[in-house]
């Protein structure tokens, strides 16, 4: 609700210096109009330094699916974000990404997960890059708990295959355990092994 636009210009400057090409966004105002206002002002100032706003679908956020995310961006220049975990645990599965205009996907965002949404999950005293504490399930497993792909039971080929081959894919794969078991290195290599 507090979001203003003008504030993020820097931010926008700064990716545009580093190359980057995209903007992650994810919404947490429960006003609709108000969110869909924010993310066109959004879009269109980071489309002047050469950035897309994408909208990230989050089950625990007030953009839930992918159904709420078209909504917010409206006619905006913003894109949409696909990550299979949130695919799974918002009920949208890949019907739902099969009928998305291409156009409007920014890029995939990969990891892996149980196919059943986790329940008791351990709060991290610590979550990755200074987040605030999570308070339920589904925003620790996003948060501190994914898989590498392939580790998990989502359908990562079947989802990979139906989008364009040219899409960019990032890896989304914060995984506390996992890191602190391995150490970085490692835990880097298992994730890019589990892309390739």
């Amino acid at each position: 609700a507090g979001t203003r636009p003008e504030a993020f210009r820097p931010l926008f400057e700064t990716g545009a210096a580093l190359g980057a090409r995209f903007v992650n966004a994810i919404a947490f105002d429960p006003e609709p109009a108000r969110a869909g206002d924010n993310a066109a002002a959004l879009a269109g100032l980071a489309a002047q330094h050469g950035l897309r706003l994408s909208l990230e679908a989050i089950p625990y956020s007030t953009v839930r699916n992918l159904d709420e995310a078209v909504a917010v961006l409206g006619s905006s220049t913003g894109g949409l974000i696909i990550d299979p975990l949130h695919l799974q645990r918002s009920g949208d599965g890949l019907s739902r990404v099969r009928v998305l205009d291409p156009d409007r996907v920014s890029y995939l965002q990969l990891c892996d997960a149980p196919g059943a949404a986790p329940s008791g999950l351990t709060r991290p005293a610590r979550l990755p890059r200074n987040q605030a504490g999570a308070d339920d399930d589904l925003a620790i497993e996003a948060r501190a708990a994914r898989l590498v792909p392939g580790d998990g039971e989502l359908p990562l080929t079947d989802l990979t295959a139906m989008l364009p081959a040219d899409l960019p894919v990032s890896a989304e794969v914060p995984n506390l355990a996992l890191r602190e078991e391995l150490g970085t290195q490692e835990f880097l290599h298992r994730i890019r092994g589990g892309i390739d």
